[in-house]
């Protein structure tokens, strides 16, 4: 079978970089399997299926090189956008049906920067910081003081890691194997490193996910909105809206927005949105 692929790069910075993502959208009863093979054949850390829906404008299925996943926020964002390049997204606001369950989206009418709405954040349990220093090749007096090391979700869950500066941040040495072991102990999709930023980024971010076959990864939207909501509860900011800075490591600078709503609520409402632009086409036989 001949398959064609759209190629989107998501969170792209003063469009370069980013991340990017397979998008198949041909009319082809497929089953899990193939899908599989079609991700692991596209090399992507992700590439997304879309399907007709009953409850939303569309679904999405989302598969790594290894497996399938709940959530991807990149993935989302270059499959909208492609929608809306191609036309056939008439709509700037509806929602998409996903294993993890409806996410809202809206078009911002100042930016053309597609929002996609997480899923309620959860708090999970925070972790011994001294193994999790130690899988990143640094000793605990590198992470930043004041802030935990967590377990957080808003549709996968990832491993918060805060370090004091961006310098730690980009000479840090992953274990992979280690990160590994750690985030299936703590049934995470891998480690989101993070350092304070400067006036125009809230943070700058590596994210590892060895446990989903992903070593690192140039931008992570989940990951993000998870980081946002940690900043909130902790106390380290307080904004509606932030811009978190990654893929410098793999010279794929890409910029992911934050918007947070709600602040006085129990459930805040985060938004996780910014551009992609087309790479082109890429054709697979399976």
């Amino acid at each position: 079978m001949n398959i064609r692929l759209l190629v989107y790069s998501a969170f792209t910075a003063s469009f370069e970089g980013g991340n990017p993502a397979g998008i198949f959208w041909q009319d082809a009863d497929l089953n899990s399997g193939q899908m599989q093979d079609i991700a692991r054949l596209a090399g992507y850390s992700e590439t997304v299926f879309i399907h007709p829906s009953h409850k939303a404008n569309y679904r999405f299925r989302y598969f790594t090189p290894d497996m399938e996943v709940p959530a991807c926020g990149h993935a989302t964002l270059a499959a909208l956008t492609w929608l809306k390049d191609s036309g056939a997204l008439k709509s700037s606001k509806g929602s998409v049906e996903t294993p993890g369950g409806l996410l809202p989206f809206m078009m911002d009418s100042n930016t053309g920067f597609l929002f996609i709405r997480q899923p309620a954040p959860v708090y999970g349990p925070v972790l011994d910081p001294e193994p999790i220093a130690g899988s990143l090749g640094i000793s605990s007096d590198s992470l930043a003081p004041g802030l935990p090391v967590q377990c957080m979700s808003t549709g996968l869950w990832d491993i918060m890691v805060p370090v004091k500066d961006e310098t730690i941040l980009m000479k840090l040495k992953p274990d992979m194997a280690k990160i590994q072991k750690i985030s299936h102990e703590s049934s995470a999709t891998g480690y989101h490193v993070f350092s304070p930023a400067n006036h125009q980024y809230a943070a700058y971010c590596r994210n590892f996910a060895p446990a989903a076959g992903i070593p690192e990864e140039s931008a992570t939207g989940t990951a993000s909105g998870a980081l946002g909501a940690y900043l909130i509860k902790h106390g380290s900011i307080n904004s509606s809206h932030m811009i978190f800075r990654q893929g410098d490591a793999l010279n794929r600078p890409s910029e992911i927005h934050v918007r947070i709503e709600n602040h006085n609520r129990p459930y805040l409402h985060i938004w996780v949105g910014g551009q992609a632009i087309s790479l082109g086409k890429k054709s697979l036989t399976i």
